[in-house]
């Protein structure tokens, strides 16, 4: 059976569903995912992962179709079944979709697939205060997220443990509602907090001191040299539109080491090309950064804008319909691609967006070129953020080694065969 069906073949297999009202709805999604051009074979996968919905409603002498009927399958599905994640989440996506049709809901593009914890009410307050000081302020909205999360647990287990605000807490109450805490960030979060309480007097001793230090080994990034980015860029076919939206995409990776989240952010605002010019704000750090329109960049960039469709203000969309905006996963996807064409060997090594932007600031410092101004180059706010690239300045490092001092006393024996103990 060829890979793409006809959009009557999926019907005919809808068909095959028994259950009346759950068909008229698959018939309407099916529609509804078809104007928005989905592809056949999406339209069949939806299909394939939905259809068995009828069965659960055989089962529990169910006729009519509900949300609530879907998401009951899911769960149960879960129960008998062990599917990956991704097979989850896609399971869970189709769901949604059928759910928002019979709902009579408007097409949404993404769902969200969790949202996050609130803050405990007897907390929010200082907790908003902690997320407006100086040490957080800057920092993007995802890490916001992230860490309302780790400080959601923690003040959550903070009430069951009889506290309801910040300066009833103790040593006792910290240590029991951080039990279950694992992660080295989340640690860092709900240390900062507390002795952010400290310094603003809520509580009468830094209690930060009684949360765990994890310190995380740096690993050596991954890079690659000159000659092999050289091979990553001449492996685009710049003759298709794909080719031209890819060449831009890995001129901004390894010419201007943009990150992959600010890459499927760009926007035409972003550009000037009258002075040459790409100026952002930084996902990750919410700080805006200024880098220069390289030749090459500026020539693929107007290549590229000639077909380009910008409606929206985004620089880089999919190939194919309904044309969202690319997100990160999209940016490694392409990266990867062209490792793979360019016949990069990658063993052992990563090979996504990010080794190109370290192969840039290992690079520069192997040039010489200042830490400080590789730091502003690469968008970072600490000083310390490029110290591990600095792992890889194996010139420099040998000028740092110390010699192997002469072994002696039992070690030497030891050297010898002589000590067994």
């Amino acid at each position: 059976m060829p890979i793409l069906q006809t959009l009557s073949t999926v019907r005919r297999k809808s068909a095959e569903i028994l259950n009346d009202s759950l068909r008229r709805y698959l018939y309407g999604l099916l529609d509804q995912l078809k104007s928005e051009g989905y592809a056949e074979e999406t339209l069949h996968n939806y299909l394939t992962r939905l259809r068995p919905i009828q069965n659960y409603m055989r089962q529990n002498d169910i006729e009519e179709y509900m949300p609530d009927i879907g998401l009951a399958y899911y769960k149960d599905y879960l129960t008998r079944n062990h599917p990956g994640i991704v097979q989850k989440r896609e399971i869970f996506a189709a769901i949604l979709r059928l759910n928002d049709y019979c709902n009579g809901n408007n097409y949404a593009r993404k769902h969200l697939f969790c949202e996050t914890p609130s803050i405990p009410e007897s907390f929010a307050i200082d907790v908003q205060r902690f997320f407006s000081s100086p040490q957080v302020v800057s920092i993007s909205e995802r890490t916001i997220n992230r860490r309302t999360r780790a400080l959601a647990r923690f003040l959550t287990n903070c009430g069951r443990c009889g506290v309801s605000t910040a300066k009833a807490l103790t040593p006792d109450i910290v240590l029991l509602s951080c039990k279950d805490v694992t992660n080295i960030d989340d640690w860092t979060t709900i240390r900062q907090l507390l002795r952010f309480l400290a310094e603003e007097g809520i509580t009468e001793n830094d209690l930060s001191t009684f949360i765990p230090k994890g310190r995380r080994e740096l690993p050596v990034p991954s890079t690659y040299s000159i000659e092999e980015i050289q091979s990553i860029e001449l492996a685009v076919d710049r003759n298709t539109y794909q080719g031209k939206r890819d060449y831009v995409v890995l001129l901004m990776a390894d010419r201007l080491a943009i990150r992959a989240g600010d890459i499927a952010g760009m926007e035409l605002k972003n550009l000037d090309f009258t002075t040459e010019s790409i100026s952002f704000i930084q996902k990750k750090t919410n700080t805006e950064i200024a880098l220069p329109m390289i030749p090459e960049l500026k020539e693929a960039l107007t290549i590229y804008l000639e077909e380009a469709n910008t409606e929206d203000g985004y620089l880089f969309h999919s190939l194919h319909a309904p044309y969202y905006r690319l997100q990160s996963g999209g940016i490694y996807g392409i990266v990867n691609r062209y490792f793979r064409i360019g016949e990069i060997d990658t063993s052992g090594k990563k090979h996504g967006p990010h080794s190109l932007r370290a192969s840039v600031s290992t690079s520069m410092i192997n040039d010489d070129v200042p830490y400080e101004a590789v730091k502003d180059i690469l968008g970072h706010t600490s000083p310390n953020a490029i110290r591990h690239y600095a792992k890889n300045d194996i010139e420099k490092l040998r000028r740092c080694a110390i010699p192997v001092p002469t072994p002696s006393g039992k070690f030497q024996e030891f050297l010898k065969g002589g000590v067994r103990k």
